[in-house]
């Protein structure tokens, strides 16, 4: 290991200390900012087993400081990621660890809306029903009840009652 390699690594090691499972960039790049997206829930067992979603936020959360989100935002954030993506395994996992069914994730993609909105405005249907069945609040606008038809290709629903 070069050098300034070895002095950057023992800086973080003394400043921050080891991995934690809720510095966040493990979530992201699974979840977020994976090109290709998979229900796997592998790494969410492991960093569940390790804390993630409890805690103060580890070591890096006194050096980021609000940068790096809560615990608890994080559950929200990955919850967010398996509505928007496409993740049943992924959001009964998170419900079962403590997500909120109708927590909001922080990132901008999320665009302020509920797991259960994002869900079926992206057509996923079953990762809806398991928010729904976690207590998830289900009242769509008529705007979001259009695009969720829409998204099923639900042509009755599209046309609208009496058509």
């Amino acid at each position: 290991m070069n050098r300034l390699i070895r002095r950057h690594w023992n800086w973080l090691g003394y400043c921050c200390g080891p991995a934690d499972p809720n510095d966040g960039q493990s979530l992201y790049n699974r979840g977020l900012g994976d090109e290709v997206f998979t229900d796997d829930i592998t790494h969410l067992e492991l960093l569940l087993e390790h804390g993630l979603g409890s805690g103060n936020g580890g070591p890096w959360r006194a050096p980021l400081g609000p940068v790096l989100h809560s615990p608890r935002q994080l559950l929200r954030d990955e919850l967010s990621t398996a509505a928007l993506r496409g993740g049943p395994n992924r959001a009964r996992l998170l419900l079962a660890h403590g997500a909120e069914a109708n927590g909001i994730g922080a990132h901008p993609v999320y665009g302020g809306h509920t797991p259960y909105r994002l869900a079926l405005r992206h057509g996923h249907a079953e990762v809806a029903e398991v928010l729904a069945s976690a207590g998830a609040s289900t009242t769509l606008d008529t705007t979001d009840a259009f695009v969720a038809a829409s998204m099923r290709a639900d042509a009755d629903a599209v046309r609208g009652p009496g058509t």
